[in-house]
């Protein structure tokens, strides 16, 4: 795999996020945590409260019945002040986001790395971790050209009839031989919004490992999910598509 890939000064990445899943905290008290991740935080971020609804149904009983749903307390999504950074602290996971402008992968890696340490201060058992997951989204105007000079792999039409893309999602699922990275690739061609004046297409590369083993290297993980990361990235767009983000 080829490591030395091209920095793109002007990479059309609309979103980066890192993910860690873990084991559920035993104790997570909305007010108690609250208080705890803002003094962590004191200033330069928006707080907002995350719930989420569990449905049951009572199947003993005929016909069966279903259970009012209950709310519990998720955790707190933070939002910088810039509006560049997304932090979630939940009972069994923790997320840093980076918005549009992205910077680069060690300013990336380093924010994500130093805010999951802020959050094993509020989760004490977050260090074991059951599933690490990175995700880039990517979008890049599309002006109704030949989608053959935006990727390497366009999609073909069926048929003969003169006809143009309004649309296409290809989804692509890859596993790394003895290594345990599972991957997601998505090319999708979005339709303009009202307010658009070109349609997007979509790079989306999500990587993630939920095998974890006991020597399990979180540092070794992130640059091994850096390379994938970049191998597909790289070899999804042609070479003129790349020079207009250098």
């Amino acid at each position: 795999m080829n490591s030395n890939f091209q920095h793109l000064t002007k990479a059309p990445i609309t979103e980066a996020v890192f993910e860690i899943k873990t084991i559920p905290a035993s104790s997570w008290e909305e007010a108690e945590r609250t208080a705890e991740i803002k003094k962590i935080y004191p200033s330069g971020y928006t707080f907002n409260s995350e719930s989420m609804f569990e449905q049951s149904f009572g199947f003993l009983s005929i016909p069966p019945t279903s259970v009012s749903p209950v709310v519990s307390w998720k955790g707190l999504k933070m939002i910088s002040n810039d509006k560049t950074e997304i932090i979630r602290f939940s009972r069994d996971a923790f997320s840093f986001s980076r918005l549009k402008p992205y910077t680069d992968w060690k300013d990336f890696s380093y924010k994500s790395l130093a805010n999951y340490e802020l959050y094993k201060t509020i989760h004490k058992s977050a260090g074991i971790i059951k599933r690490l997951g990175i995700r880039f989204i990517n979008s890049i105007d599309y002006d109704g050209n030949d989608l053959s000079n935006y990727l390497k792999h366009p999609p073909v039409m069926a048929g003969n009839a003169d006809k143009t893309f309004n649309g296409f999602l290809h989804h692509n699922s890859y596993s790394v031989p003895n290594e345990g990275f599972q991957i997601n690739h998505i090319q999708m061609l979005k339709p303009a919004a009202e307010n658009q004046k070109n349609a997007a297409l979509i790079i989306d590369v999500d990587i993630f490992i939920d095998k974890i083993k006991p020597d399990f290297n979180i540092i070794a993980a992130l640059s091994k999910i850096r390379e994938l990361k970049n191998d597909i990235f790289f070899g999804s767009l042609s070479e003129e598509t790349l020079r207009r983000f250098k």
